[in-house]
């Protein structure tokens, strides 16, 4: 099964505005959850990028323009 990498379009249009961090991505997740905290699962590595799997069930990435996108 394949994925799509796309940008994220959340309501708000910043995700690819925060730093790309893993802790910017935290303090972002919780508080589009309404304060409940996203954990990183785990890493996982492809040949071109670091993918960052969330307890929310999401993945996310830093692109080459160091924004972070999420994968569908």
């Amino acid at each position: 099964m394949s994925q799509a990498f796309v940008k994220e379009n959340d309501d708000n249009g910043m995700l690819h505005n925060i730093d790309p961090t893993v802790a910017a991505l935290l303090t972002y997740l919780k508080i589009e959850n309404r304060g409940k905290a996203i954990l990183l699962d785990h890493w996982e590595k492809t040949p071109d990028k670091e993918i960052a799997v969330m307890s929310n069930g999401f993945s996310y990435f830093v692109n080459p323009d160091k924004q972070w996108e999420i994968i569908l």
